[in-house]
């Protein structure tokens, strides 16, 4: 089941022409492909770089999940 980031992303490249779909369709690759991060600014392009970094630590390990200044 997709998570919210990857609904809101998915939304924006249905509905912005202007988003230009990357080779590959994983959240990594689409929320890093230029004309996404020109569109939503630093500012929620690092937000959504935590938010994908902090799922795939929840996933991906059995202990608990801290969010740290550099995640």
């Amino acid at each position: 089941m997709p998570g919210a980031l990857e609904l809101a992303v998915a939304w924006l490249y249905r509905n912005d022409a202007a988003l230009k779909l990357p080779c590959q369709d994983h959240l990594s690759a689409l929320i890093h492909e230029p004309t996404f991060k020109k569109a939503v600014g630093p500012a929620i392009f690092n937000k959504a770089k935590i938010i994908k970094n902090l799922g795939n630590q929840a996933v991906h390990s059995a202990g608990q999940v801290r969010r740290s200044a550099n995640s």
